[in-house]
């Protein structure tokens, strides 16, 4: 009953993982989930023994801002090759 007012559900637990059914169009969350801990199919609002905080990801920022400035220069290429192909069609059409 503890766990309950706690939070301490398994789907919000590290060792869950989610299973999902493939549809046609896109996949569907179901209803029940795999424990990596207690190695058992486990209900996502059932409430959890060996619970353990997820932790979030941590992202090398450094990564995320060389790939980020990457991208931002193809863009910046990109405009400016619309831009020129722009001033073209006008120069044909005069």
């Amino acid at each position: 009953m503890e766990d309950l007012r706690t939070g301490n559900h398994c789907n919000k637990c590290f060792y869950y993982d989610a299973l999902y059914f493939k549809g046609t169009n896109k996949l569907t969350k179901a209803k029940v989930g795999y424990c990596k801990r207690d190695s058992k199919f486990v209900e996502n609002g059932e409430c959890c023994t060996s619970y353990s905080k997820r932790r979030p990801k941590n992202r090398n920022k450094a990564i995320l801002r060389l790939y980020l400035c990457g991208m931002i220069s193809d863009l910046r290429d990109l405009r400016l090759l619309m831009e020129e192909e722009e001033r073209g069609d006008e120069n044909e059409e005069l």
